[in-house]
């Protein structure tokens, strides 16, 4: 039940997630009655506490997954086991980070309201680090509706305020007198920097840019048969989009139900389209490589400009897993149809370019990864472009909090972010983090305003996830530094 209150401030009401320290404080609670050497709790009864608190925390947050659309899964049923392996499995981060920072507490230097957010952080960051990576339900995501206290993952990154935020929860449940003091000043800090941030005013050249929201249903779109209907509403859409020249017009992820490069009726009637209005066009596309005998499919971007042959591909880093690729290879063997792709992963964080600015693309759930739009802007990206399909999610919270994680790319890097969604949330984001101009989720539209792409480089872009070896550096100290009386 603890675990369950956390999951409340994900939840799609506006500003919830500010009483983020509230819904936490259980966990601290409890962490201090593991940490206490009397009466002594043994390791298994720590662990299935954490354990649980996690479990709790992440079957409250994905409650939507059995609620999913019936026409996007091929096994409805398999969605209430899926539920439950979700929380068994990412459970597991918050019992190791709950072990940690109890048992760190009990024998070292440090009290846990100083090493539990500290091994919470660094099991957040563990979490979301390779190829099953996932930092869906990282704290510091609670709070992108506040754009004033997310200014500083420009200097410490998301896992950083995710270490505030815990930290300041923390030292204000467990401490007294002094240690109430620190957290009021740490807040007072974040709300004082965050002032100064969102009160400048960046200059630069603008650029123009038009999104398209064409909300296809899964069933429209990816029936053959609807493939024509698709691809013209786009073009359609796109002409009321840019009565007027534009820098860059932007399709949705596989915009096209189809691998557009290998038509050429579809290709030219583009490059016409292209000319005619004088505006390149970022598009979501299936794609195909044929190597030797083998066939690579790939989620990929193209960037169509004016001239034959001018294109430029991005492919998706990141996939998910269960959904673009099974895997283990003992699952592909037992061929197991979850409607799951084979795609393979991209390698390249490049930048798509055009005029004078290079998009940073992220596709889908890779806007919900710090490190791939920093990869992308140390690559040379002047602004961030995702392109997502969220038809999958249905009426539920899912599309909210993937466009609210988005956010947070563009305060981390100082980029402005352009997110284009088949079916919502499409969305113009500024350096600030504050969402200018938005289409809502199941509605057919277009977007157009004019952003400031920028090249200089925060301190995130230029050290990473730093903050992550001083929690690391804590959990430690805790654990074989000589014993003494933390706060």
């Amino acid at each position: 039940m603890s675990g369950a209150l956390l999951s409340a401030a994900f939840l799609p009401v506006p500003y919830i997630g500010l009483f983020t320290p509230i819904w936490i404080a259980p966990l601290f609670l409890l962490a201090r009655r593991a940490a206490r050497p009397r009466p002594r709790m043994g390791f298994w009864e720590i662990w299935s506490t954490g354990y649980l608190y996690g479990i709790g925390f992440f079957i409250a947050l994905f409650y939507w997954l059995p609620r999913l659309s019936p026409e996007n899964l091929v096994y409805r049923w398999i969605m209430w086991p899926s539920l439950l392996l979700t929380g068994l499995y990412l459970g597991i981060y918050v019992g190791i980070a709950f072990v940690l920072g109890s048992i760190a507490a009990r024998r070292g230097r440090l009290s846990v309201a100083i090493v539990l957010p500290a091994a919470w952080v660094l099991m957040e960051w563990v979490r979301a680090q390779g190829v099953l990576g996932f930092p869906w339900g990282t704290i510091a995501y609670a709070l992108a509706d506040a754009p004033v206290t997310i200014q500083t993952v420009d200097l410490f990154g998301l896992f950083g305020l995710s270490w505030i935020v815990t930290l300041t929860a923390a030292l204000a449940v467990l401490g007294r007198g002094r240690s109430r003091i620190v957290a009021g000043a740490l807040v007072g800090l974040l709300l004082v920097y965050g002032g100064w941030r969102l009160g400048e005013s960046p200059a630069g050249d603008t650029c123009d840019v038009a999104l398209i929201q064409p909300n296809f249903s899964a069933a429209e779109k990816w029936d053959p048969e609807n493939r024509e209907a698709v691809f013209s509403k786009c073009l359609r859409q796109s002409s009321v989009a840019v009565q007027e020249p534009a820098d860059l017009i932007v399709w949705p992820e596989t915009a096209t139900p189809f691998r557009l490069r290998h038509s050429r009726s579809h290709l030219w009637r583009l490059g016409r389209w292209i000319e005619k209005h004088e505006t390149p066009v970022l598009t979501g596309t299936p794609d195909v490589d044929e190597i030797g005998d083998e066939f690579l499919h790939f989620n990929a971007a193209y960037l169509f400009k004016e001239g034959a042959g001018d294109t430029l591909r991005y492919i998706k880093r990141q996939l998910v897993p269960f959904s673009e690729w099974l895997p283990w290879r003992f699952l592909r063997i037992m061929e197991i149809n979850f409607g799951q792709a084979d795609f393979t992963p991209g390698t390249s964080a490049e930048p798509l370019a055009f005029g004078d600015h290079e998009a940073g693309i992220l596709i889908c759930i890779e806007a919900i990864f710090p490190r791939l739009a920093r990869a992308a802007v140390r690559e040379g990206a002047d602004m961030l472009v995702n392109i997502t399909n969220d038809v999958w999610f249905g009426d539920s919270p899912a599309p909210y909090q993937h466009a609210k994680m988005a956010i947070f790319r563009a305060v981390e890097l100082r980029r402005p972010l352009v997110r284009c969604a088949n079916t919502g949330i499409s969305m113009f984001v500024d350096r600030a983090g504050r969402v200018r101009e938005s289409l809502g989720t199941f509605v057919s539209g277009t977007l157009r305003a004019e952003i400031r792409p920028e090249r200089t480089e925060t301190l995130y872009a230029k050290t990473g996830d730093w903050i992550v070896a001083i929690c690391a550096g804590l959990v430690l100290v805790g654990l074989v530094g000589p014993r003494r009386r933390g706060i």
